[in-house]
């Protein structure tokens, strides 16, 4: 039998163990040529096996892709009124900031400098109109 030119193939490392010590002799041609076909033969059902999977685990990454997709086309748009809302807010919150903290006044109207518009309880009744119409 002619060695291959690696000596990690397995009749070679076969042959190594076979010559040992415990003296079970040498493994024949025909049993190297018979062990190396089952070698391309667990090697290639590995491949596929391989194969499979990645072409499962793709498919399972393009249904995640598409879930993600619908998902975002989903959020995007209560995203854009949570900044509606916020943007509508804004004044309410600035003007809020000058009766901080809490003394227990809450049931009082509003005193002082009022800088809320007509136009910013306008914009935040049309953006809860909105939100509540959808």
């Amino acid at each position: 039998m002619t060695k291959p030119d690696s000596p990690f193939t397995l009749p070679v490392l076969f042959e190594e163990r076979l010559d040992g010590p415990r003296g079970y002799g040498r493994i024949s041609d025909a049993q190297g040529e018979t062990i190396s076909e089952g070698i391309r033969h667990d090697t290639a059902a590995y491949i596929i096996r391989s194969v499979n999977g990645y072409e499962k685990a793709l498919a399972d990454a393009i249904s995640w892709q598409e879930d993600f997709i619908k998902e975002n086309q989903r959020i995007t748009p209560l995203m854009e009124k949570i900044e509606k809302l916020r943007e509508a807010l804004r004044p309410f919150a600035q003007d809020a900031a000058r009766y901080e903290p809490d003394e227990g006044d809450s049931g009082q109207r509003l005193w002082g400098e009022i800088t809320l518009t007509i136009g910013d309880l306008r914009r935040a009744a049309a953006v809860l109109k909105e939100i509540e119409d959808d």
